[in-house]
């Protein structure tokens, strides 16, 4: 047999190739999707699984993304630059912090997580001219805060 037919033979033999046993591979170039078991990855970059795809399942170790920007780590901390996100779910107690900027006299935190008898504390971190204090909780919505300066009293939202 030619060289020729030879490579004419290994491609036809190599089009529909199945391996019932176990396979090592070196370095694999795969041009289309590629399944395994219930996972399947595309060729529009995109990773789907039949269920819950799980990642780092006996948590070894962290995983992170883009460069190590976003990181989560084995104890379900999640470390980012910046966070954003339209509504955040407290399970238990709660506790956190708002910024009343510059120039404002006061701001309005809406949150799930106040009801008729939740206890808020303001704590100033810098000076300030008046007293201030929470002015109204609304169970289940949001809380606003008031301050009061030379006797006048204002409600701040």
């Amino acid at each position: 047999m030619t060289e020729e037919k030879l490579t004419e033979e290994i491609t036809k033999t190599l089009k529909d190739l199945t391996v019932a046993g176990d396979t090592i591979l070196g370095d694999v170039v795969i041009s289309g999707g590629l399944n395994v078991g219930t996972l399947n990855i595309n060729t529009d970059n995109s990773i789907n699984a039949a269920g819950v795809l799980k990642l780092q399942p006996l948590a070894l170790d962290g995983i992170e993304f883009l460069g190590g920007l976003v990181r989560f780590d084995t104890e379900g901390n999640i470390v980012a630059r910046t966070v954003e996100v339209e509504t955040i779910k407290v399970r238990g107690a709660s506790a956190g912090t708002a910024v009343v900027k510059a120039g404002e006299a006061g701001l309005l935190v809406e949150t799930e997580r106040v009801g008729e008898d939740t206890l808020v504390f303001i704590t100033p971190t810098s000076k300030t001219t008046g007293t201030l204090s929470v002015g109204e909780i609304i169970a289940g919505g949001e809380l606003s805060s008031r301050a009061y300066r030379g006797g006048r009293r204002r409600r701040l939202v």
